[in-house]
């Protein structure tokens, strides 16, 4: 029997594969916030920038899908902007959903990436020896590099703009404590809440030193999702910094670089630091800087060493707050690991794997030397390993010595 049916099937599945995973991850609720009018631009929103690279990503299996499959390019990349455009229509009905315009151009140009990724398959899988020097050797930078980036990218950047001192706020879009606060201060400066124009610029340098913020006052009910205690909004209501109560939890963040540059932003937590506490309490909070770590304080518990490291810069690109600790700690391996698979592709020769694990160790050590990052954690490292090993293994397991080839007209497939 000719391979080519169980080919044209096996290539027929990925493309379905594809769409469904995008269907799954893009057509699901995500609460039921009040839907924003559809804007005409291309990064949108607080978070565009970082809207705009997961949307050219999440289109990448589907364009190798297709070339896969053995669709020419012209037509891979209609197939891919009509199924965004059908995305988008669907998401209208959906709550929590914005469908944008630019969500189908950033579609289609993740499309077109995939398609060309595959269709050059043969070229980056099968280089000649000097070619694969230098492919393992960007593969090896290129992660450092992504890293140390989002060690930038999470480094504090408050605005210099007019600041707004806000107690137990109602945002609209968090939840509201119902406490009191009495008393709220940064470093030596009391916050109270209202305008402070006149303060704003000892403020903002206090927030880049890291001085300690304090907050008394009286707790209320714990709330059911992150309500903010205290917080500082400036004059074109962005958020400078946060503390606040998720649950029983403590929970800290400030504008980074990444929020200005409409990427996303995480938080820090200390779980359990209002366990026990009840409404009428006496309820205190304090959070300060040390060295390139956070100590946090709450009434039951707290903790310092609190930070990010190589493992976290993800979250620059999409952070899940509701996400639990154990679930953002995975998260962090599978991205270590990711990074660095594309090296195992490559690797020649134990000789060769000693010295790209001891360049890859070596710099993630050193990376947060020059960043505000923390200690990149063993479990980090050996992930990085991991993921390196994951790609030797696959070279061979998927027989990479035979080049990838779409399915042809040639094989009896319906190139279409």
């Amino acid at each position: 029997m000719s391979p080519a049916p169980p080919r044209r099937a096996a290539a027929a599945a990925c493309v379905a594969a594809a769409a469904l995973a995008i269907a799954a991850l893009t057509l699901f609720p995500v609460g039921n916030a009040p839907r924003r009018p559809i804007e005409l631009c291309l990064v949108c929103g607080e978070r565009g920038l970082a809207d705009a690279i997961l949307n050219v990503v999440l289109f990448v299996p589907l364009g190798a899908a297709l070339a896969l499959r053995g669709t020419s390019a012209g037509r891979a990349a209609l197939l891919g902007a009509a199924f965004s455009a059908a995305v988008e229509l669907c998401q209208h009905l959906v709550p929590g959903r914005d469908p944008s315009p630019a969500d189908i151009l950033f579609n289609t140009l993740g499309t077109a990436l995939g398609f060309a990724v595959l269709r050059s398959a043969p070229g980056w899988l099968h280089p000649s020896p000097r070619r694969a020097a230098g492919l393992l050797a960007a593969a090896v930078v290129l992660p450092l590099a992504l890293a140390a980036a989002g060690g930038w990218l999470l480094a504090p950047a408050p605005p210099r703009s007019v600041y707004y001192g806000q107690w137990t706020a109602d945002l609209g879009y968090l939840a509201w404590y119902r406490g009191r606060v009495s008393a709220a201060r940064v470093g030596e400066v009391p916050v109270p809440s209202w305008r402070m124009e006149r303060e704003s610029p000892r403020l903002r340098a206090l927030l880049l030193a890291g001085a300690p913020i304090r907050v008394a006052g009286v707790a209320g009910p714990p709330p059911l999702s992150l309500a903010p205690v205290f917080s500082i909004y400036d004059d074109r209501q962005r958020e400078v910094v946060l503390a606040g109560i998720d649950g029983e939890d403590a929970v800290f963040r400030f504008r980074t670089r990444s929020t200005a540059l409409r990427m996303d932003q995480p938080d820090l937590r200390v779980p359990g630091a209002f366990r026990g506490v009840r409404p009428g309490d006496r309820l205190r909070l304090a959070i300060a800087r040390r060295g390139r770590g956070y100590c946090m304080e709450g009434n039951a518990a707290g903790a310092c060493g609190l930070g990010f490291t190589a493992a976290d810069t993800w979250a620059v690109l999409l952070f899940p707050s509701s996400l639990p600790a154990a679930g953002r700690w995975l998260v962090g391996l599978l991205w270590m690991g990711g990074l660095f698979l594309p090296a195992g592709l490559w690797l020649r020769g134990r000789g060769q794997a000693l010295a790209a694990a001891a360049a890859v160790c070596a710099g993630l050590l050193v990376l947060p030397l020059a960043t505000i990052l923390l200690p990149t954690p063993p479990s980090a490292l050996l992930a990085a390993l991991a993921g390196m090993a994951a790609g030797m293994l696959a070279r061979r397991v998927a027989g990479v010595a035979s080049p990838v080839r779409p399915v042809s007209a040639g094989d009896g497939s319906n190139p279409s």
